[in-house]
């Protein structure tokens, strides 16, 4: 009796045992399906593709992921750099009539078809263009590095500091780089469809709709940054000048992003870095974007600024004038009838006042000039130059190097032609 109730005991708890197993199991199928969705949901916000791989080109793709929409007033120092009237690059306001960026989406672009807005939230909207009259381009850019991606624009009309537009100060070259970091700008629609997008496109950017709503993203920076290793094993270099920093996907799934060329990073109210190039946004195995030092170049920005000051709207007036001159003349051009006319031969170009100061700029200065009839302001600029070199004794440092002039100034208060037609490519020198 006593064997057949120690049995039953036995048969009991083998049953009790059997049903708290069937429920682990119950429990772990619905947490690995839990899992599954959540992972599922995660690969849905990415792009199918498994970029990066070795060897793509690491190029920004203009794309915003999961940032917030912000006003200018939260960032007044933001600007929209318009190419034809139409958004093409972000901006940072430096003084009332300066802006820094990027160089490699300016490089090889006419002066005279940039202008800057400022104070809006949208980068379809102003009613105000700022004229751009002079695009400095650092001396050591690389169009294919991409070293030294930093330019500075100047344009004409100095900017009424308000709320909505505010100038903003560099990041001193002592001062550490940790704590939040704020990155805004204009860029594409989140391709998840799950945020407010109004849908823009663009003659520069015919297959991506761009979205006109400021948007911004902030994260934490710290050092060091063992995802910016991963940019050796594509064979991608960090140079000196370059910053890596953010997340990246393996650290935060969802982390937001910002790949806007020119966006700036902003670290405890001041500027640290400008959006350069990266591999990926939004895709499934993003790494953190490189941005240009403004820490490395700042000795650059006091030693140009310190000039672009010094030129006054008397200095430039008269390029002003030739700037919307030129213009008005393309809009004539294309709304009236063509006449076959015989351009004049202009020779023995005489410099301006201003020809001294702007020759001391290090890096490369354009003028809408060099972009009209053939290049001949642009040959008779150098043969100008040449001879105030022998005659004046520059005092250039290209001068006492001994190295070619790389400065081609505004020179001449001339007419423009009537004949404005020209081949670009062929006017760029070797």
């Amino acid at each position: 009796m006593l064997i057949l109730i120690l049995f039953q005991d036995m048969i009991g708890l083998c049953q009790i045992k059997m049903n708290f197993i069937l429920i682990l199991i119950i429990l772990m199928g619905l947490f690995l399906q839990q899992s599954k969705s959540h992972s599922s949901l995660y690969k849905s916000l990415f792009a199918e593709s498994g970029y990066p791989m070795l060897g793509d080109i690491p190029l920004l793709n203009r794309k915003i992921f999961r940032a917030t929409r912000v006003t200018i007033r939260e960032h007044p120092y933001i600007v929209s750099i318009r190419r034809k009237y139409v958004h093409y690059l972000t901006g940072c306001l430096l003084t009332k009539n300066l802006v820094v960026t990027v160089a490699h989406p300016l490089y090889r672009v006419p002066v005279n078809e940039l202008n800057v807005v400022v104070g809006e939230n949208y980068s379809d909207r102003g009613t105000t263009l700022l004229t751009v009259v002079l695009l400095l381009i650092h001396k050591n850019f690389d169009p294919y590095t991409l070293k030294a991606d930093i330019c500075i624009l100047r344009f004409y009309e100095d900017i009424v500091i308000r709320s909505s537009s505010k100038t903003i100060a560099l990041m001193p070259p002592m001062d550490t780089l940790t704590g939040q970091a704020f990155v805004t700008g204009w860029g594409r629609c989140d391709f998840t469809g799950r945020d407010l997008c109004l849908p823009r496109s663009s003659v520069y950017f015919p297959e991506e709709l761009m979205d006109p709503m400021l948007r911004s993203i902030s994260f934490v920076i710290s050092s060091p940054n063992n995802a910016c290793d991963v940019y050796r094993q594509h064979d991608n270099h960090i140079h000196r000048g370059m910053l890596c920093v953010g997340y990246s996907r393996d650290v935060k799934p969802v982390a937001p992003c910002l790949g806007v060329p020119g966006a700036p990073l902003i670290l405890r109210g001041k500027l640290v870095g400008l959006l350069s190039w990266g591999l990926g946004c939004g895709y499934a195995h993003d790494l953190p974007l490189i941005y240009t030092n403004i820490q490395h170049y700042f000795s650059w920005f006091v030693t140009n600024v310190k000039i672009l000051k010094n030129i006054t709207h008397q200095h430039i007036k008269e390029l002003f004038v030739v700037t919307k001159s030129y213009k008005l003349s393309v809009w004539l051009q294309r709304t009236r009838e063509k006449l076959i006319m015989k351009p004049e031969t202009r020779l023995n170009l005489q410099p301006l006042s201003i020809d001294t100061t702007l020759s001391k700029l290090e890096g490369r200065l354009y003028d809408v000039r060099d972009f009209i009839n053939n290049g001949t302001y642009r040959s008779e600029k150098k043969d100008m130059y040449k001879e105030m070199k022998v005659k004046h004794d520059m005092p250039a440092i290209h001068f006492f190097l001994n190295k070619p002039l790389k400065t081609e100034p505004f020179l001449s208060n001339e007419s423009l032609y009537d004949d404005i037609d020209y081949d670009y490519d062929s006017d760029v020198e070797n």
